[in-house]
């Protein structure tokens, strides 16, 4: 939107400027235009309930992504905060093992909980973007339509893409990437074994540092500490 406006010297109304934020930058640019205060919280939550409705979903859905987040997820073990501990040129990352119902909210849901964290706020506040991969449906089953995996937030995720697009394509997966240098993303979905073999691939790439990773659901979260109120503990297998 903003590269035809400035094709055709139109200025963009402020919400036009909403509509071009959150297309590039979802919430880390929607704070950024709007600001963390809670009218321009609201200016944000207004922009994404929109978006939702366009393509045709239930705003009400963040509610549910979110309770599910909240309440259930790090407690049950689905939802993970790891960190590489500052080590240079590592990255922390939420990792989510998401059901379907939730997989379209998620995000959303995600800049929800991180606004009431006491680690991730003050980064939320200042439009700094939370890295995120989830990983939507039973990817441990092969009666799994659904399944996808989404990656967002991580600094120089466009550096990856290249790779990660290869072996998605090689693998038979379908996949997307875009939005901007501080919130950039990466999609696929299709068949969820290599999918599975994807998100190895992608932990081991940007979170430790090369280090193989397989059968991430029993090893990995087990391999680097987790951090913050909603951890939990190591779920059992």
């Amino acid at each position: 939107m903003e590269q035809v406006a400035s094709l055709f010297e139109h200025v963009l109304t402020r919400d036009q400027r909403a509509v071009a934020a959150n297309d590039v930058g979802f919430w880390p640019a929607l704070i950024r235009l709007h600001g963390a205060h809670d009218s321009g919280l609201e200016k944000t939550r207004d922009v994404r309930r929109r978006d939702l409705m366009a393509q045709g979903r239930d705003s009400d859905g963040v509610q549910g992504a979110f309770d599910w987040l909240d309440n259930m997820a790090f407690r049950e073990g689905r939802a993970r905060r790891l960190t590489t501990a500052g080590k240079p040129g590592l990255h922390d990352l939420i990792l989510i093992d998401c059901p379907a119902e939730h997989g379209p909210y998620i995000g959303d849901a995600l800049y929800e909980w991180a606004l009431q964290d006491d680690i991730l706020s003050e980064d939320v506040k200042a439009g700094k973007p939370v890295p995120m991969m989830a990983l939507q449906g039973d990817m441990g089953s092969a009666e799994a339509p659904n399944a996808a995996l989404f990656l967002s937030g991580v600094d120089g995720l466009a550096d990856f893409v290249p790779a990660f697009a290869a072996m998605a394509r090689d693998a038979g997966l379908i996949c997307w990437a875009g939005g901007d240098g501080k919130a950039g993303y990466f999609g696929a979905t299709g068949d969820p074994d290599a999918l599975d073999i994807l998100a190895d691939h992608i932990l081991c790439e940007i979170v430790t540092g090369a280090r193989p990773v397989r059968g991430w659901r029993a090893q990995f979260f087990q391999a680097l500490e987790t951090t913050g109120r909603n951890s939990g503990k190591p779920p059992e297998y």
